[in-house]
């Protein structure tokens, strides 16, 4: 865990990590978006290459949860609410903002009126049955990513009394997500809000356990300790991650083929948080 010996440090891993996962999801849509690149041979492969979104899940749990963590672990004052709420803000919205403009100016999301403006502005139209418009597709990436900014500070306010217990309370967390993608997958009908932050606890969660394990680096209890002998020998999550890939290829159907065969949906899911959290 580099992040335990250089706490303030920018790991460029994570950012080639980023950018890796970035262009996987690019990818991805470029074959669904052509009939050509979706009739080819390799479609099988680069149908499953949303597990970038997976990947940007999975790192956020980690790098957002791990100041909270350490916090928790030393029995130290929580981050800051207000500095913290701040740069979360800046981190999205003038981004989103401008790329909602040139959406809208390109005719690639539609809103409908001013409450549709508003949904969509604020990254909340996935709450609603009624969305106000048609977003532009990545967009729903950063609804859920916002729900979870909001979750954590109020969460890691519940955790001090189990802060000896934090893998074991994130591990809680990835089994909710689990729950929920099931439930996801075999009843479209839920309601928005089950849809939105639940069920993407799952890979949300597991970076959060690695924040947990990486707090606990110097006084690793049995879980932490184990996930860290993992950790010192790199070739063993990778291969994880290559075979949960590989078996994601063969075993489920690619892109939207899947739409009408709910344990397609729901083994794809959990096959992308172990490739996500194996790399």
């Amino acid at each position: 865990m580099d992040t335990v010996a250089a706490p303030h440090r920018r790991l460029g891993s994570i950012d080639g990590l980023r950018a890796i996962a970035a262009l996987a999801v690019v990818a991805f849509h470029l074959t669904w978006r052509s009939p050509t690149l979706r009739g080819g041979r390799g479609a099988s492969v680069t149908g499953h290459l949303d597990t970038g979104v997976e990947v940007f899940f999975v790192l956020s749990g980690f790098l957002i949860f791990l100041p909270f963590a350490r916090a928790l672990h030393a029995s130290d004052p929580l981050p800051r609410t207000l500095p913290y709420a701040l740069r979360r803000v800046t981190r999205v919205w003038p981004g989103y903002l401008v790329a909602l403009f040139l959406a809208l100016l390109f005719g690639l999301a539609e809103v409908s009126g001013w409450s549709g403006f508003a949904k969509h502005s604020t990254l909340t139209y996935l709450y609603f049955e009624d969305r106000g418009g048609r977003p532009f597709p990545v967009a729903w990436t950063l609804v859920v990513e916002v729900s979870f900014y909001l979750m954590v500070p109020l969460l890691a306010r519940l955790l001090p009394v189990v802060r000896s217990r934090l893998v074991e309370a994130s591990l809680v967390l990835v089994g909710a997500g689990v729950f929920f993608q099931n439930l996801v997958a075999h009843d479209l009908h839920t309601p928005p809000a089950v849809r939105v932050l639940p069920p993407a606890l799952l890979s949300l969660g597991l970076g959060m356990t690695l924040a947990a394990v990486a707090a606990s680096a110097h006084e690793p209890g049995a879980i932490a300790g184990r996930v860290l002998a993992v950790a010192r020998r790199p070739a063993v999550p990778l291969t994880a991650a290559a075979v949960a890939f590989i078996a994601m290829v063969v075993l489920v159907p690619a892109g939207t083929d899947m739409v009408d065969r709910p344990s397609d949906r729901f083994a794809k899911e959990l096959l992308q948080a172990v490739v996500a959290v194996g790399i």
